[in-house]
């Protein structure tokens, strides 16, 4: 993520990712309302966000977070603990910006460098913890996922479907497992993962794959090699995929709720119909297009930037996709992505 507060910065550009948070919020404040707080009277509490980022959406979803928790405890007429919060990212998060913007919190705040596939935390700590649009990133690849990899799935119809999918699950799929059988940090009331998700493994194709790579549209500013070997270390779980690695876990966790979410997301036509109806002045189609550029630099400049390694290369690659950000005639009216919910429960064990 692009750090700071910059025009490009995440803080600035992520309302997208935002907007995630407010769809679950009301699922989150009805499982944390259910919940029984009678053996966590003695403080502090602790809430973990993983993959937490800068910004205020990490914020955002956390004082949301303690204010239920605080109203729960208040409904049930037990004393209010204290409440500390631990944001948790890659040691290269702006985690100096973030504190930032913490400054006069009404809780304990702590930072939390490191991979939320490694034990980050004492055993027993930690009461809630939650993964907003953070699960999808995985921690490496594996040498059977480099080989389909460069098979170029995004330029040709020759690979079987879901063969590069199948083997990201494979990867993810051991990495989430290790680290839940691990135990080494006893989650005592709640965890919730929200991620972006496919219908199934045959819902991806070469075309929609194309779309992930944004090298796929710098012809003629880079060679094959070079496009064909960038990499997007992610990879969206189905609900089924969801369910089997709980289910796999054995024991350790329980699923609470687990259902498909349809996020909206803004279209220019969208933009434009709510400023004016408020009374503003809509952007235009260039302005439009610098924002949707905005949002992508602030989560890919960096993996792009430590790829190409040349900085007027990774401007014009991004000037190039300012161009296809134009809205076209006929404006599409609405879009959604569809994002994965589920609020998970530590066993006893």
């Amino acid at each position: 993520m692009e750090g700071g507060v910059g025009i490009s910065s995440y803080s600035r550009n992520s309302s997208n990712q935002g907007s995630a948070f407010l769809l679950i919020a009301p699922a989150l404040r009805v499982a944390i309302a259910a919940h029984d707080f009678a053996d966590h009277t003695a403080a502090p509490l602790r809430i973990a966000d993983l993959g937490c980022a800068v910004g205020s959406n990490t914020i955002t979803a956390v004082a949301f977070v303690i204010k239920a928790v605080r109203d729960k405890f208040k409904s049930s007429g037990l004393r209010e603990p204290e409440v500390q919060a631990l944001f948790s990212d890659l040691v290269s998060n702006d985690f100096n910006t973030l504190f930032q913007h913490l400054e006069g919190a009404d809780f304990f705040v702590a930072g939390v460098p490191g991979s939320f596939y490694h034990r980050l935390f004492p055993s027993s700590s930690i009461h809630f913890s939650m993964c907003n649009v953070a699960l999808q990133w995985l921690s490496k690849a594996s040498e059977r996922f480099l080989s389909h990899l460069f098979q170029r799935p995004w330029l040709t119809e020759d690979l079987r479907p879901g063969t590069l999918e199948e083997s990201l699950l494979e990867d993810q799929h051991q990495r989430l497992l290790e680290r839940s059988r691990r135990k080494p940090t006893k989650i005592s009331a709640a965890t919730w993962l929200v991620e972006l998700k496919r219908l199934s493994l045959a819902a991806s194709s070469p075309s929609s794959l194309k779309r992930t790579n944004p090298l796929c549209f710098a012809q003629g500013l880079i060679d094959e090699e070079t496009r064909d070997s960038f990499n997007i270390p992610a990879y969206h779980r189905t609900l089924d995929e969801i369910a089997k690695a709980v289910s796999d876990s054995g024991d350790v966790f329980t699923i609470l709720q687990l259902e498909e979410l349809k996020c909206p997301m803004p279209t220019y036509a969208s933009v434009k119909a709510k400023v004016e109806a408020g009374g503003g002045k809509a952007p235009t189609p260039q302005e439009y297009a610098g924002i949707e550029t905005m949002a992508m630099k602030s989560t890919m400049k960096k993996q792009i930037e430590a790829h190409l390694k040349t900085p007027d290369l990774v401007e014009a690659l991004f000037k190039r996709l300012e161009e296809r950000f134009l809205p076209k005639e006929p404006y599409v009216p609405a879009r959604h992505v569809k994002m994965a919910l589920a609020i998970l429960e530590r066993g006893s064990k």
